[in-house]
């Protein structure tokens, strides 16, 4: 039962610190004036909670530790129900605790500030039954370039023995948006108060509060809340919900309510629907999957030779007819050059592949695969299809994407938005599940591998992290096999079958169904009868494999998914006994040697196998589908770009805007000048990696931003925003905050529009 604090036996001390003697270290935090009044006018609202105003004490930019410490005492001393304690400011990390930062801290006095860990102790010491505190601040000083600042942040507002609700466990300053008037989390907080919540309960609990906060944070894309204490959460109902609609409460209800209403509301925009059905599609190496939803379950449609995955094989036939799927696949042998198959490795560049004097560029290529699933998908319903939800490998780029998404456009399909292969493939496993978990992702395709980390519980589905490699999958197993037989066949006869396109196309398919039914056996024999001809008569390939020799020829590929895993534990700030559960996606994740890879690195957890392999993706694809089309009304699905986006600065430096593993959508600026004197121009490049040196990195990008006006070096204020749709694509604007001249792109396969 959720417990309304007496307003009379409560008391609140609302700390904010705007002004600040070292502005250099710790900007100025003007918005923060605003967030006090209006969370004193919130808490004192009759219609809110009705603190009295003597019970609300404030304390404006406060230069001494004392006075705050002896207001939080004297609050703890004369709460008899709740007490609140609310700090604004910039916060700093020491190596054991850390601070609150006064008017009067400097980066060589930073003693002047307070402790935690003694607020904390103050209010263990408290009389009353419940305590209640509210952090928006950052952890900035000796917190930057540190590791495992979360689970440090977070045992520390755990130790306080009240429900603690903090802007950020990152390192992220806790400025006001241009032209709003409180602080991004304050003003959000604020919002959530005054607004109510589409629930059933009179009041709003502490832990509804917060993940209306966190949902609305995250979907704009700025740092993750945390809280701490979250049983007392569900217990305190602080103030009242303006939209209770007077209905009996039902709880169990709340939390599914809370995640729908964020997806309805606050989710950006898909495209415009058009008239048609949606599908969910796995756009994938060597196969493709379609999925749709029906009765509000996700079903795989199966094409027209009965098969629910088709070869992602196209083939241009002698009389012009184009060949996709098992047809194509079947003819290869006698057409090699005009058979394209793992187009998908070539997505985002600019290869091409010449039939008949026209050239086919990726995007085609994948179009023809697209069509035929919308044919496959529109013959099982009988009706149209026009929507679609594509899948992509979470370390696709940004090209990458758009390549996607425009091969979708060819085929005539509206895409409603791009996702993560592992994402979409854990929303497959998470739908309904209202506990909270940790769950990895283990996805080894056809052609790529991506290692994914996610938290799932309440309709929500966030991914927290995410690594891999684009040219890392089961064709590299079949290619090391290929090498293999031919390595034999050579020694054999003394000729090399790999300048014999017919038979090494003969040898691909027979690697691939030998490593298939290595995954079942000890040992398999690959037979090809007239493989090639001799000057003596035609040779037969007939060649036992057994599954040790498999697996030490593909040794080193086994080796390179450890790293990608290891960098999502990292990322992640977790520890492997933290996952909850696994999951593996991608028929190569049948082969025995990976399986049993994935138990090592997770310390013997079993995967779970409650969803084909194949099929997942194209399943929690079709699941986002309903999500984005309203068929679907309790998931919320928050994913990361796997790669940071940042500009060349002076010196070839790369300069990150936007951190890999951040929730997008997402939207940030940075302010630059110019570098000499009377600089009349930037050059704006854009790149994409990780390496400190920008050369070393990707560049995707690069424009100019003109016309800047005559002045010193430094003094230009030239603002630079990244904005990150939900599809992974990114948009590039500069502005000359002095005279208002702007220059944007799109980036699109690596070309400016």
């Amino acid at each position: 039962m959720i417990h309304h604090p007496d307003p009379d036996g409560s008391r609140a001390v609302l700390i904010g610190v705007a002004n600040y003697a070292d502005p250099e270290e710790w900007p100025d935090l003007p918005a923060v004036l605003a967030n006090l009044a209006d969370l004193r006018r919130a808490l004192t609202d009759p219609d809110l909670w009705g603190l009295p105003a003597g019970n609300c004490v404030d304390l404006v930019d406060p230069r001494d530790a004392g006075d705050v410490l002896d207001a939080i005492a004297d609050a703890t001393r004369r709460a008899s129900d709740t007490v609140l304690v609310y700090y604004a400011g910039h916060g700093a990390r020491t190596h054991s605790d850390f601070r609150l930062t006064l008017s009067t801290t400097t980066s060589d006095k930073p003693y002047r500030s307070v402790q935690y860990s003694d607020v904390s102790h103050l209010i263990r010491q408290r009389r009353c039954s419940n305590a209640v505190v509210i952090l928006d601040c950052c952890y900035s000083g000796m917190a930057h370039g540190m590791s495992d600042l979360n689970s440090f942040i977070d045992t520390q507002i755990s130790s306080t023995n009240a429900y603690t609700m903090t802007s950020s466990a990152r390192n992220a300053l806790s400025l006001a948006l241009p032209g709003e008037r409180n602080t991004v989390f304050t003003g959000q907080l604020l919002s959530t108060l005054r607004g109510g919540i589409s629930s059933e309960q009179e009041y709003l609990s502490l832990a509804d509060v917060t993940q209306a906060v966190r949902l609305n944070l995250v979907r704009r894309g700025m740092p993750e809340p945390r809280s701490s204490q979250t049983d007392n959460g569900d217990r305190i109902g602080l103030v009242r919900n303006r939209l209770w609609t007077g209905r009996p409460a039902r709880p169990s209800a709340a939390p599914a309510q809370v995640a729908g209403s964020r997806t309805r509301e606050h989710a950006p925009p898909p495209p415009p629907r058009k008239t048609g059905r949606a599908v969910g599609i796995d756009l994938g190496t060597t196969n493709s999957v379609v999925s749709i939803l029906e009765d509000g379950e996700p079903t795989v449609i199966a094409n027209a030779q009965g098969s629910r995955t088709t070869p992602s094989v196209v083939a241009f036939a002698k009389n012009g007819e184009v060949l996709v799927g098992e047809v194509a696949k079947r003819q290869a042998v006698t057409n090699v050059d005009r058979t394209v198959r793992s187009v998908k490795r070539e997505m985002g560049t600019d290869w091409t592949v010449e039939i008949d004097g026209k050239k086919f560029t990726p995007q085609q290529i994948s179009a023809f695969i697209l069509q035929k699933l919308k044919q496959d998908a529109e013959a099982y319903l009988g009706e149209e299809i026009t929507d679609a939800v594509i899948t992509v490998p979470a370390y696709f780029d940004d090209a990458q994407r758009q390549a996607t998404k425009e091969a979708g456009r060819i085929a005539g399909l509206n895409v409603l938005r791009i996702i993560n292969e592992p994402t979409s493939a854990a929303l497959a496993y998470g739908l309904g599940d209202d506990e909270e978990q940790t769950v990895l992702v283990f996805d080894l395709g056809g052609g790529t591998f991506d290692v994914s980390l996610l938290e799932m519980g309440d309709g929500v589905v966030e991914v927290k992290a995410t690594s891999g490699d684009n040219n890392l999958g089961g064709d590299d197993w079949d290619q090391r096999l290929v090498g293999e037989l031919v390595a034999r066949f050579t020694a054999a006869h003394g000729v090399d079958l790999s300048k014999d396109k017919m038979a090494l196309q003969r040898l691909r398919e027979a690697a691939e169904l030998a490593k298939i039914a290595l995954s079942e056996s000890s040992r398999t024999t690959v037979s090809l009868p007239y493989v090639t001809a001799a000057r003596g008569g035609p040779l037969h390939l007939e060649e036992t494999v057994t599954r040790a020799q498999f697996e030490r020829i593909t040794t080193d590929l086994l080796e390179r998914c450890r790293g990608p895993f290891r960098q999502v534990i990292a990322d992640a700030g977790i520890k492997v006994s933290d996952i909850d559960h696994v999951v593996l996606v991608g028929g190569s994740t049948r082969m025995p040697a990976v399986s049993d890879l994935v138990r090592e690195l997770t310390g013997g957890k079993k995967a779970n196998r409650g969803v084909n392999p194949d099929e997942v993706v194209a399943v929690g694809a079709a699941l986002q589908a309903g999500v984005l089309t309203g068929d679907v009304t309790d998931v919320l699905l928050l994913d990361v770009i796997p790669v940071s986006l940042g500009l060349e600065t002076k010196g070839g430096v790369f300069t990150k805007i936007i951190e890999r593993n951040t929730t997008i959508p997402h939207r940030r600026s940075e302010i630059f000048t110019t570098a000499e004197d009377n600089q009349a121009s930037i050059l704006v490049s854009v790149f994409q990696g990780e390496r400190e040196i920008a050369a070393y990195n990707k560049k995707l990008a690069t424009f100019e931003l003109t016309g800047i006006p005559p002045a010193p070096q430094g003094v230009p204020q030239i603002e630079v925003t990244f904005d990150i749709d939900p599809n992974g694509v990114l948009g590039v604007f500069a502005k000359d905050l002095g005279t208002g001249r702007e220059q944007s792109l799109i980036v699109t396969d690596m070309r400016a529009t």
